[in-house]
Formats: structure tokens, sequence, C-alpha cells
């Protein structure tokens, strides 16, 4: 199944000069893996979208097995990756382009979080906007 919202930050990274490739059917950790053509640098990209203004990742069992699959690949073999967070149907965020309701948050900020399972929040001021996540190394 095809989701719009990754086709969506697939079309926005590759208009900013981004090689994005789809995993199709997500089989693996991430639903897109970003290349930056200058530097040969990959980042891995997992997608998330939401009706509400904070994301949990103990909704499902599914969201909890892979963040922890997750993690642990990036702490065993330092993988630069990062949730990619879609907000839609946000007062806040009305009006907005879609480049504007994508937040992202590195892997490595979600482990650093206090519990076991992270919560990622529209309005957290560690969350990354698109501009942002273009300059993160």
């Amino acid at each position: 199944m095809v989701n719009n919202f990754e086709n969506e930050l697939r079309g926005i990274l590759e208009d900013h000069g981004k090689i994005v490739i789809r995993s199709a059917g997500s089989m693996g950790e991430a639903d897109l893996v970003m290349i930056n053509p200058i530097t040969d640098q990959y980042t891995l990209i997992e997608c998330k979208s939401i009706s509400h203004h904070i994301y949990y990742i103990s909704n499902t069992k599914k969201d909890q097995k892979q963040w922890h699959e997750i993690k642990n690949k990036v702490i065993k073999n330092g993988i630069k990756m990062v949730y990619a967070v879609r907000y839609k149907k946000q007062n806040a965020l009305r009006g907005k382009e879609p480049h504007e309701k994508w937040r992202f948050w590195t892997v490595q900020q979600l482990i650093c979080q206090d519990g076991d399972l992270p919560i990622m929040n529209l309005n957290d001021a560690d969350a990354m906007d698109l501009l942002t996540f273009l300059s993160w190394r």
C-alpha cells in the first residue's frame, strides 16, 4: 500500500536536491533512504502520520517492536536515522505548506528521553523542522 505522506516527504526532499529511495511496503526499519549527492551521506527515515499533536510509540505492539529493533541497530552500528512525523488536522498547521507540517527527531534524541518508549510532540523544542533536518549532520 502506498502511503501518500511518504511520497509527499520524498518529493519535498527531492525538491531540495536529495536522492530518495522508498522501501516498498516498508519491509525494513526505514520507509525512505535519503542520500546527499554532495557528501554521499545517507539517512534512514521512518515516517509516521498522525491526526493529533503527539505520537506515542507505545500505541501498538508493532510500533514498540519496530522501535526496539531500530534503537538496537542504531546503537550497535552507528546508523544515522530519524523519525519523520507528519502532523495533520492541527489548528496550528492550517494553511501551512506541506513541508511545514513535518517534524524530525534523530533516534539518538529519542533514546535519550526518559522512559523506555519515546514520545514525539509537535511542540517539542528538540524537534527539527525541514530546514534544520536538511542541514543536520
